[in-house]
């Protein structure tokens, strides 16, 4: 699977964490849905096949905390949209 779009499903809860095992994942987007928590922790976290991701789509949700500075190693990622949620932080 190399895109995902989930947008505007009425989804809730957080962005499921089995989501970060997509190797081949070039395009998510979970836009304008319902989902909390915080920014996709495991995301930064998935090792050299991260680098794939071109386009993350998470504006529009009920998402909180900080978004980490570990999103700029994603070398690969083009845009990155985050709109319209409850981060804090600089």
């Amino acid at each position: 699977l190399d895109v995902l779009y989930l947008f505007s499903n009425r989804l809730t809860g957080i962005i499921p964490t089995e989501l970060a095992k997509l190797v081949k994942l070039t395009y998510a987007d979970f836009g304008h849905n319902y989902f909390v928590g915080q920014f996709w922790p495991e995301l930064v976290n998935m090792g050299s096949y991260q680098q794939r991701l071109n386009y993350l789509y998470m504006n529009d949700n009920l998402l909180t905390g900080r978004i980490p500075e570990a999103i700029s190693t994603l070398a690969g990622l083009y845009a990155l949209y985050v709109s319209n949620n409850y981060f804090t932080g600089p």
